[in-house]
This record gives C-alpha cells, structure tokens and sequence, in this order.
C-alpha cells in the first residue's frame, strides 16, 4: 500500500487515512494521530512499506551478518517481544 496526500482527508480537527479493503472492496477510515502526521509529512508522504516476505529476507540477511543460527522472522519476533515484555512485567496483567 502507498500512501498518497489524496488518502489523507482533515474532517474537523483530525486527520483521517481512507481506502478500499483489497479483498471486499468496502471503504475503511483510519484516524491518524499528530505523530503520524507528523512523519509523513517529513517524508513527503513517501514511506517504503514492505511485505512480511521482503522483511523476512532483511532479517535473514542481518542474522547471518551477526551470527544468528536460528531462523529469524517477523512472526517469532513478535512472539519474542510479547514474552520480553511478560518478563519485566510490564504485561503481567494479561498473564493472570
């Protein structure tokens, strides 16, 4: 997905990303915090968004680079970060 200045419409106050769902067609609108705005506008509403395959690829290329042996992806990785987290307590809530 590419984002583009049209995809980004101002209703009030709040900035709003709007587009189609690939698979049903049917329209969705998501709010975009001032952040977001933020960086989109300091990248020209330019970002390289990759797939799961091509960050996978990166990641592979990084862990042999560093000396990894196990295989790394973005799924274990975020099973790795919820369960860092769990560690330090900062999502023990959802433990219980």
């Amino acid at each position: 997905m590419k984002i583009t200045r049209e995809d980004i419409q101002k209703e009030g106050a709040e900035f709003f990303l709007r587009d189609h769902r690939q698979k049903t067609g049917s329209e969705y609108k998501l709010i975009l915090l001032p952040k977001a705005i933020e960086i989109l506008s300091r990248y020209d509403y330019n970002l390289n968004i990759i797939t799961d395959q091509k960050a996978n690829y990166y990641l592979k290329i990084v862990a042999a680079k560093v000396g990894i042996k196990i295989p790394l992806t973005m799924h274990c990785l975020r099973h790795i970060k919820f369960s860092f987290l769990l560690k330090f307590k900062h999502l023990q809530i959802f433990a219980a």
